[in-house]
């Protein structure tokens, strides 16, 4: 039985650890499904900085929907982030 030094264990491991992780990316065919969908719920304060960053920053991610309990609320802000973003949101109430 030959002994594998930690240093040995550590090198093959690292060698396979980077040949699965760069070969995975290709190994999967990004459809339309690929984005993320997101919705925003109560988009007051806190709410509306979600709607924001979700516009403008989130590679990977869309903004799809808001809802909130204040129909003003809502009226505002999908009007807000479709002038800038060029994106029609489904509104709730």
């Amino acid at each position: 039985m030959s002994k594998l030094s930690r240093r040995d264990f550590m090198k093959s491991s690292m060698v396979a650890g980077a040949a699965i992780a760069l070969a995975s990316p290709y190994s999967k065919v990004r459809g339309a499904n690929s984005d993320i969908r997101m919705a925003v719920v109560g988009v007051g304060g806190q709410g509306g900085n979600h709607m924001k960053y979700f516009g403008e920053s989130c590679k990977g991610a869309r903004l799809v929907a808001i809802c909130d309990a204040d129909r003003s609320h809502v009226e505002n802000r999908a009007a807000d982030f479709e002038k800038k973003n060029g994106v029609k949101l489904k509104t709730y109430t």
